[in-house]
Parts: structure tokens; sequence; C-alpha cells
């Protein structure tokens, strides 16, 4: 299975690859959410890592067109952000969706 992993922090982006990798599954990088849009539209991957804060689309507006799409809606899509700030965001935020 294809995780794609969207993630603007090459560091990060590795260390999940390789996680990825060790635990059998194909991993996708991306580095931006417009880019993740168009690659998990691309490969249908079997699940999304999606980082919330990025640049050119950020995480939140990446998710919003991930569950436009009629190619990825129905994709699991799992997401982070480290900060304390973004907790109530993120809740309000899932349910919208």
């Amino acid at each position: 299975m294809k995780i794609l992993i969207v993630e603007d922090n090459s560091d990060m982006r590795d260390l999940l690859a390789l996680r990825v990798q060790i635990t059998g599954y194909l991993p996708v990088l991306t580095c931006d959410g417009k880019a993740g849009v168009e690659k998990a539209n691309q490969d249908k991957p079997g699940l999304i890592l999606l980082d919330m804060m990025m640049p050119v689309m950020d995480g939140w507006e990446a998710a919003r067109a991930l569950r436009a799409s009629r190619e990825t809606k129905e994709h699991t899509h799992l997401s982070s952000d480290c900060t304390a700030s973004f907790r109530g965001s993120q809740v309000e935020f899932g349910r919208r969706l």
C-alpha cells in the first residue's frame, strides 16, 4: 500500500518515509499541500499523512481539496500540528468536514 507523506520539513519527511518503509509500505513524498493534492489524485494512496503548516497550500486547504475531490474523498487522512494553539481549530475543522 502507498502512503502519501505531505510534509515541508525535509528531516521529518525523511524520518516518516523511513518509518513507513520499515513497516512494509511504500512512501510517496511531497513537500507542500498543492503537490500533495496532485499526487493523491495521481497515485491514489491508501493513507495520507498531512502536515497542517506548509507553504504554497497549507494542510487545512489541502484537506478541504482532498475531501472535495471525487478521487480522494474516501481516503483516510491523518494530520498533525505540534502547536497547542491549533488544537481547537483542528477539532472545529473536523466537525466541518
